[in-house]
């Protein structure tokens, strides 16, 4: 019966993905329910030995039960969150099966990018998550862009904040913290509580000191009265440098603080920040739009929009200037319908592509429930391997 109280717990965790402890522990008694075990009176210590004698079983299939806590949430000392991870490898492109090798490098990009931004925001903004798409190779699409990061925000990787900001999702942090230290190790910064990684939370304010604290470690360590805001008006002492604690944020909230500066985002070259600059050209070049291999002026695209003809100067003699009328009106009807055929093309390009997306975003759609299916196929390999144990 133990052994399908386990297998009935890991499987529903797998189904899950990541769950709150909270969650855990119910999960845990509606298991027992079910099995007709009967909880006992201390069920913290029943659940608690419960889960090390999952983590004992899952360690020979090089699986592990981890745990942290959710460092954008704060209310109550923090909310403590589970997740089953692999324990022998956490490199991004094990654990990221649902994504096609492109998908993969442009999130790889993307997590980078969030990893190394300036001032220890951790974050990047929407334009700048959809301007590396076009670094890929080949380049992605605006429209296919926003759609991955869609669904990497829907499986908990990203978070994405509502002023447009992406940043690592505590599931990212859970599963690939081996992972972020060994490929970023300069920019990895831990609490000094915990030891955990620290992408939101708090920085000492003195320069050149290492000290970072999550906000529910400030709270469970300092309480309330003398944490965040209020620390700056108490007696407590920078836990490294010892001198006084006047906070100042890590992650979204410290962007502009100008605490790192120097450096480019993303590792690009000048021509490729002068590129990020550029901001206005986005909308056309991702849409799907491409620039008309004539390389229309600016004018041209608007007399093309408004059906105008061009202005023409002439220096001709008034003699001939009625000769240089007919031409020019015949020149300025020719024009038009070259600029009529191009608008044409660009419809059916555009046309086409929306086609070529709407059949890739059904294929992630498929992806997705194979990839919820292989899930649901794992916790049912490892439920038999612990039944067969």
């Amino acid at each position: 019966m133990l052994k399908v109280l386990r297998a009935a717990f890991l499987q529903a965790l797998v189904s899950r993905r990541i769950v709150s402890e909270s969650e855990s522990k119910a999960i845990f008694l509606r298991v027992c329910a079910a099995c007709g075990l009967e909880a006992d009176r201390d069920v913290t210590s029943q659940y608690e030995a419960f889960i090390d004698e999952i983590m004992q079983h899952l360690a020979p299939l090089g699986l592990e039960l981890r745990s942290t806590v959710d460092q954008t949430r704060s209310e109550g000392g923090g909310v403590t969150v589970r997740a089953i991870t692999n324990a022998k490898d956490d490199e991004l492109s094990k654990v990221a099966t649902p994504f096609t090798p492109l998908e993969l490098s442009y999130i790889k990009r993307v997590v980078s990018g969030i990893v190394t931004a300036p001032d220890e925001c951790f974050c990047v903004s929407t334009i700048e998550a959809l301007l590396v798409a076009r670094r890929t190779t080949p380049p992605l699409s605006k429209r296919t862009a926003e759609a991955l990061l869609d669904r990497v925000v829907a499986r908990g990787w990203f978070l994405q904040s509502g002023t447009g900001y992406y940043s690592l999702g505590t599931r990212a942090i859970l599963e690939l913290q081996t992972y972020l230290k060994a490929e970023f190790p300069d920019h990895m910064l831990l609490c000094k509580s915990c030891d955990e990684i620290v992408t939101v939370g708090l920085s000492c304010s003195v320069p050149g000191c290492d000290a970072r604290l999550h906000r529910h470690c400030e709270l469970r360590s300092f309480g309330p009265a003398r944490a965040g805001a209020n620390a700056a008006n108490s007696t407590r002492q920078c836990p490294s440098c010892n001198k006084s604690w006047e906070p100042l944020p890590v992650g979204e909230a410290s962007i502009g603080s100008g605490r790192k500066p120097g450096g480019q985002r993303w590792g690009a070259s000048d021509d490729e920040q002068e590129e990020e600059e550029e901001q206005d050209e986005i909308g056309d070049e991702d849409d799907g739009r491409p620039v008309s291999k004539r390389g229309r002026s600016a004018g041209a695209n608007k007399r093309a929009r408004t059906g105008t003809a061009p202005v023409r100067s002439s220096k001709r003699s008034r003699g001939s200037r009625g000769v240089a009328v007919v031409k020019g009106e015949e020149d300025a009807s020719d024009e038009e319908e070259e600029e009529e055929e191009e608008e044409e093309e660009e419809e059916e390009e555009e046309g086409e592509e929306e086609e070529e997306e709407a059949e890739q975003s059904d294929e992630d759609e498929e992806a997705d429930e194979e990839a919820d299916e292989e899930e649901a196929e794992d916790a049912r390999e490892v439920a038999n391997e612990l039944e067969e144990a």
